[in-house]
């Protein structure tokens, strides 16, 4: 387990060995979450493969894929 300080902002950094696992790299979005005394943060993967079908004003998604 690694640890790291909160900076006076309240803003941590992930660990490099964390960033390298995750693959996470500057720019991506993270979700954040408390479950007792602990905080999860997970990678949010993009949608590919997405396509949307407009019809009137509203947009409908017909399929998505989490890869």
């Amino acid at each position: 387990m690694t640890s790291t300080r909160l900076s006076t902002k309240s803003q941590i950094v992930i660990p490099i060995s964390i960033r390298k696992r995750l693959d996470l790299k500057p720019g991506d979005t993270v979700e954040i979450d408390a479950e007792g005394e602990r905080i999860i943060i997970r990678k949010v993967r993009p949608l590919k493969n997405v396509h949307f079908c407009s019809s009137s004003r509203k947009a409908k998604v017909l399929t998505a894929g989490i890869h």
